[in-house]
């Protein structure tokens, strides 16, 4: 579990790249996490194989930043249970978390509060 207002997420992808997290980590809303360190961060989850669930809510990632995660989530069957993106992540954010990931591991996949539409909650059924 990660508390405190450390700047960046640079600690957390190591710990990924190494496999040295606990089961649950948390990425908590005073802790900067951005696009530029998603991709970073994505490819790291794409390879760690220790990590459960990974709650990071509450910040603004972008589609581009949801699709480094969708790649990730395409290679990683550890990972059960995903909170991601702030409340304007929205549709294109979402479609692009869903995009052509293939994850049989993923349990739970918390989108509350992210300003959705009905055509995206059709496809997140339908996934």
């Amino acid at each position: 579990m990660v508390w405190g207002k450390k700047k960046g997420v640079d600690d957390l992808i190591e710990k990924l790249k190494t496999n040295t997290t606990t089961d649950t980590l948390l990425i908590l809303g005073n802790r900067t996490f951005t696009d530029a360190e998603a991709k970073p961060f994505a490819k790291a989850l794409a390879e760690n194989t220790s990590l459960k669930e990974l709650l990071c809510g509450g910040h603004e990632l972008s589609a581009e930043s949801a699709k480094a995660f969708s790649d990730a989530l395409a290679v990683n069957s550890t990972l059960k249970r995903l909170s991601f993106g702030g409340k304007n992540f929205g549709d294109s954010g979402a479609c692009s978390l869903l995009g052509e990931w293939r994850n049989s591991g993923l349990e739970t996949l918390d989108l509350s509060f992210k300003n959705l539409g009905t055509s995206t909650m059709s496809a997140l059924s339908a996934a």
